[in-house]
């Protein structure tokens, strides 16, 4: 198994991204995205809109209940996965045939939950 690090830092809107491969800098080093304080602020916000929702309803109601909880989730996560990663690391995580992935995140990026970005 594969052991992939990805080290994220944010300078202003611009995140930068360094790849290390086991214990080695792979080549792809300083790719960049821009992506704007609003935008991130937009996406958790609507994260916690869909767990209030998710959490005020009882089993059965969500069983009933005409919103896709988890197809909304699904939805954001793959949007936001497009606007923050570069093409790069996108086309790395879609051909990945099994790593452990370690994320390295800027403080700014904490309270992002990656697990839904996909």
């Amino acid at each position: 198994m594969d052991f992939l690090s990805i080290i994220i830092d944010r300078v202003n809107t611009t995140n930068v991204f360094n790849i290390v491969r086991g214990r080695l800098p792979s080549r792809e080093t300083h790719l960049q995205t821009i992506v704007d304080d609003d935008l991130i602020e937009e996406y958790l916000q609507e994260v916690g809109r869909l767990s209030r929702i998710a959490n005020s309803l009882s089993a059965r109601q969500k069983r009933q209940s005409s919103v896709d909880l988890l197809g909304e989730l699904k939805r954001l996560g793959e949007t936001f996965f497009v606007q923050f990663f570069p093409e790069a690391i996108q086309t790395r995580f879609r051909n990945s045939q099994g790593a452990y992935l370690f994320l390295h995140v800027d403080q700014r990026l904490r309270n992002i939950p990656w697990e839904l970005l996909h």
